[in-house]
């Protein structure tokens, strides 16, 4: 079975300032652009019409260099651009040169590659605890990063799109893949909520310094992180079994899930 958030689950996790902006912003391209996370951080502003909406993806980052390569499909495709995703993207493009803006309109960071790691321990943190998203088992996979572009699908699925046209948007080489959002979204249709709500005001105001702080108690004390954006995650010196594992905060329903094939 796939994983996705619901919309207000989705709302929950980018508005939560304890998780760092960048992550955030990035979990929404990813699920507002139904886009493989590749893909994303190899999308140039030069790849954006944002007065006509399109979107054109036709490369994807190596996830272990950061190094432009094809798709997984090694072609491209256009998208029309959410709504609710323009004044995100707007708002970056300000920040970078406004309407002279170039190159990638995230660049990669060599976190990138933890972020799948990291899914949960900000889900927890944005204070969601639907057992599905942390548990996983024989035939159900607890959520991962790259399931917010299937997120993003699912919704497509769900708010009634063209089946065609949601296989082309999403880059799926067979319409097998396709109709399994599909099907998903007819078990989802009336409680699901509504696909792509907009984007909180907090995403669109750059934090200072680019830093972010997140707080949390530690055998009662309070111990606070200050790290930069392009390597948010915590440093924890005397790791304790209560409170942390490698490195990541710990979560009561943070436990192994199984793997599915990534389309």
């Amino acid at each position: 079975t796939k994983c996705y958030l619901y919309p207000d689950e989705f709302a929950a996790l980018v508005s939560c300032e304890r998780v760092p902006l960048r992550w955030r912003r990035m979990f929404t391209l990813v699920a507002y652009l139904y886009a493989r996370p590749g893909e994303v951080n190899a999308i140039r502003w030069e790849d954006l019409n944002l007065d006509r909406g399109v979107a054109h993806i036709h490369l994807s980052a190596d996830r272990e260099s950061g190094e432009d390569k094809v798709t997984k499909t090694k072609t491209g495709r256009n998208l029309p651009i959410e709504p609710a995703l323009l004044p995100l993207l707007l708002a970056m493009r300000e920040e970078q040169g406004g309407e002279n803006a170039t190159g990638r309109l995230v660049p990669w960071a060599a976190t990138d590659r933890k972020l799948s790691r990291q899914i949960k321990r900000c889900m927890a943190l944005a204070g969601l605890k639907r057992s599905a998203l942390f548990n996983g088992d024989a035939t159900h996979k607890a959520m991962t990063f790259y399931d917010l572009r299937g997120t993003g699908i699912t919704w497509c699925a769900v708010r009634g799109d063209d089946p065609l046209k949601i296989m082309s948007r999403a880059g799926h080489e067979d319409f097998t893949t396709t109709q399994g959002y599909i099907r998903e979204a007819e078990n989802l249709a009336l409680s699901v909520g509504t696909p792509f709500p907009p984007v909180p005001a907090a995403l669109l105001k750059r934090s200072k310094a680019g830093a972010v702080e997140v707080k949390r108690s530690v055998s009662g004390r309070n111990n606070r992180w200050r790290r930069r954006e392009s390597n948010p995650g915590p440093k924890i010196s005397r790791p304790t079994a209560s409170t942390c594992v490698s490195g990541r905060l710990s979560h009561p329903n943070l436990r192994g899930s199984a793997r599915s094939p990534r389309d």
